[in-house]
């Protein structure tokens, strides 16, 4: 069987890549690895600003639809130094057969013959999708890695049915709460897919937007980046909360526009004071909940006025009950949890600022419009790191200490801001015009709770010894605020700034409403220097044979992302292996030079080993 290649006859510089003269052998169209580099920068982009260490493996796989026995049955791309191989898939369209004998669907028949046809295509194209599905798994779990895995619905491109597979760390995803179901039953013949996290959300919505790319002429011939990240993620927010309207109540109504209704309510003054409350997600019926009135004409939440004044009766022990259209009830807060997900609680914490939760379990916030994951508890581990290494005669009892009154300052309603000052005495005296001095006193999780309804910062000792409440923070302006956050955050950084400068060492621990934790400064982790030597010792045996084009990128990969490790020696090292590498290859990405960073501190950032 002769299997067609292609030679690409163009040049391109897009994210760093430039491409002279390579042989596609698993070939499906002209710009397949243009795509391919487009899509992985836009799943990058949406899902770094989710989490910045939700790094994206992407690739396409293409499935032959046409008798061609020139083409390769099926083609994944890239087609080199990857870890799947195209052969892999060549029962995909086999097992896909099987696997629609299974779908409900097919008991549904439709009236009109071209209704029938659309059935039939989505059916067939789902089941290839679930068949790459399980097949990417499988060799997933062959290969040991610790992913989750997405497949688009396949969309045609010449000869080929072609879907995007993206995989995530599961270390990092288990991180954040997720629901489990992701189905709704519409009736008894079909079901309406539905989103388990902001997370998946977004693949849904990136998925869609690479399904009318793909069905366009040659796909990936363009690469300009023209769709902006923060209007996905808003349409993420709204699938996901489409997902969860669905879930209470299967009824008629506008589903798609309950996050823009909570929002706009969140957004809304009421007599001039931001709003705050409780709203519980629920059907007016459900049997875990006990009203205490019922709204004889419900308020719609289209009324964003009236729902706004409705949004003062849900405290105090008492939230306003919701479905995805209107308010009907005030009801206990009882923190009611249902297994079937048909139970949840919104919380407005502020000035166009809320979160929604599963029980205990925080699924999304939303800031500005602006979906969010919940920042959860990594803070730990961070300061259990940072504070040894800020506070050198601080004990392991005493960093217990620290985070356990975090705990505490985190389960207030008002949040707080609490400094450990390294000179916490001669701060509280220099500081005195500005706050309120005490005797200094151990600080309790009782007394904690007592003042943390107080404006402005605690200030204590590395043994939570309290020296001045109410602390107006100074510090000169910094280039490195963050207009998003409001002003306790920004105070903050400012203050151990300016500490920093004066060789005080400082941490502002910034705990807000919604629980979420900031350290400040944002310290660099400590690596270990074996493994920046190690991959520096790989990159120079490259230069003295056959360059693997898809491992030499993976160590450049991370050796750019820790250039501030590095020392003098490493960035000529690098430099030098990098100029003789590249004459090999035919395919580059442009890093630029290496640098050392003079700020570099060997006893500081490297891991003793």
């Amino acid at each position: 069987m002769l299997f067609l290649s292609r030679l690409r006859q163009h040049t391109k510089l897009i994210g760093g890549y430039m491409s002279v003269g390579d042989i596609i052998n698993h070939f499906m169209w002209s710009y397949q690895e243009h795509y391919r580099v487009h899509a992985s920068l836009l799943i990058e982009s949406v899902v770094g600003k989710l989490d910045a260490r939700l790094r994206p493996d992407v690739f396409l796989v293409g499935i032959l639809v046409e008798n061609d026995d020139q083409k390769h049955p099926v083609c994944v791309e890239p087609e080199n130094d990857f870890w799947i191989q195209s052969e892999e898939y060549n029962h995909a369209l086999t097992d896909a057969h099987t696997i629609r004998t299974g779908y409900k669907e097919n008991r549904l028949q439709q009236s009109h013959p071209i209704a029938q046809e659309n059935q039939d295509d989505r059916l067939f194209r789902r089941s290839i999708r679930d068949s790459i599905q399980l097949i990417t798994e499988k060799r997933v779990q062959d290969e040991h890695k610790d992913v989750e895995v997405w497949v688009s619905y396949p969309q045609r491109v010449d000869a080929y049915l072609v879907s995007v597979v993206v995989t995530l760390p599961k270390e990092i995803l288990h991180e954040y709460s997720a629901l489990q179901t992701t189905t709704v039953p519409l009736h008894d013949l079909r079901d309406i897919v539905v989103t388990k996290s902001l997370v998946d959300a977004a693949m849904h919505v990136l998925f869609n937007i690479f399904n009318d790319e793909l069905d366009g002429h040659n796909p990936g011939k363009s690469m300009r980046m023209t769709r902006n990240t923060e209007d996905i993620l808003k349409s993420a927010g709204r699938e996901f909360m489409f997902g969860i309207a669905c879930r209470v109540e299967m009824k008629r109504g506008t589903f798609h526009d309950f996050y823009d209704h909570i929002s706009r309510i969140s957004a809304m003054k009421y007599e001039r004071r931001e709003g705050t409350g409780h709203l519980i997600v629920a059907k007016s019926d459900h049997p875990l909940l006990s009203n205490r009135l019922v709204f004889s004409e419900p308020v719609r939440l289209t009324e964003t006025r009236h729902m706004r004044k409705m949004l003062e009766l849900g405290s105090r022990g008492s939230a306003l009950q919701i479905n995805h259209e209107c308010a009907f009830a005030l009801t206990q807060d009882v923190g009611a949890v249902s297994d079937e997900e048909d139970i949840y609680s919104i919380r407005i914490l502020g000035h166009h600022h809320w979160m929604i939760k599963h029980g205990s379990n925080v699924l999304m916030g939303s800031l500005g419009g602006q979906p969010y994951l919940p920042v959860i508890d990594r803070y730990v581990v961070s300061l259990r790191d940072d504070l040894p290494r800020l506070f050198e005669q601080i004990t392991v009892k005493e960093i217990d200490r620290i985070l356990d009154l975090i705990r505490v300052a985190r389960q207030e309603t008002h949040g707080a801001l609490i400094v450990i000052s390294g000179d916490a005495p001669n701060e509280a005296l220099r500081l005195e015009a500005q706050s309120t001095s005490i005797e200094p006193v151990s600080l309790t999780s009782a007394i904690l709770s007592d003042l943390t309804s107080m404006d402005g910062a605690i200030l204590i000792d590395t043994q939570c010894n309290c020296h001045a409440i109410g602390v107006i923070l100074d510090g000169m302006a910094t280039g490195h605020g963050d207009r998003a956050r409001g002003s306790r955050f920004n105070s903050a950084l400012k203050y151990v700034q300016s500490r920093a400068a004066e060789s005080i060492p400082t941490i502002a621990l910034v705990i807000s409403e919604d629980g979420t934790v900031d350290a400040l400064p944002h310290i660099r982790p400590r690596v270990f220097r074996s493994l920046l030597v190690s991959l520096m010792n790989e990159l120079v045996s490259m230069t003295r044979g056959q360059v693997a084009r898809r491992r030499y990128y993976e160590v450049m990969d991370f050796l750019s992302k820790h250039r501030f490790y590095l020392l003098h020696e490493d960035c000529e090292t690098i430099n030098n292996s990098v100029e003789i590498i590249d004459k090999q290859l035919y395919t580059r990405i442009v890093y630029g030079t290496f640098e050392h960073d003079e700020s570099m501190d060997e006893a500081f950032y490297y891991i003793p080993e």
